[in-house]
């Protein structure tokens, strides 16, 4: 039984191995790694911007919830604040369904550019 701690068994037992073309690997390697290195700045851009949107939205709903509350706590009658509490939500929930519109659109914008860096 020979062994592979034999360098000279080792080196002779390489020469039965068939060569590849080394440079189309590399070059093969260095496509994928600027494909991913793409794509993966495209989807942390992504992600930034959805939580820049997000953020937006959020602290649209707090002012409105703010600024409602004072509307609703300065009304002298508990119709009025309860007017005031459904417009509240009322306006949120419709902006809502706008901003989800917008979100879904930035996540298509995003994803149609990474598709296209891998194509």
């Amino acid at each position: 039984m020979k062994s592979y701690m034999n360098p000279e068994f080792y080196m002779s037992s390489m020469q039965n191995i068939p060569s590849g073309d080394l440079a189309s690997i590399t070059n093969t390697m260095q496509r994928a790694m600027s494909v991913l290195l793409i794509t993966n700045q495209i989807a942390t851009e992504s992600m930034q911007s959805l939580l820049k949107k997000n953020s937006e939205i959020i602290q649209n709903n707090v002012n409105t919830i703010l600024n409602t509350t004072k509307e609703a706590a300065t009304s002298k009658d508990f119709k009025q604040a309860s007017e005031c509490h459904q417009k509240c939500l009322k306006s949120i929930y419709e902006t809502s369904m706008d901003n989800a519109k917008e979100l879904a659109s930035i996540a298509y914008e995003f994803s149609t550019k990474i598709l296209e860096a891998a194509n």
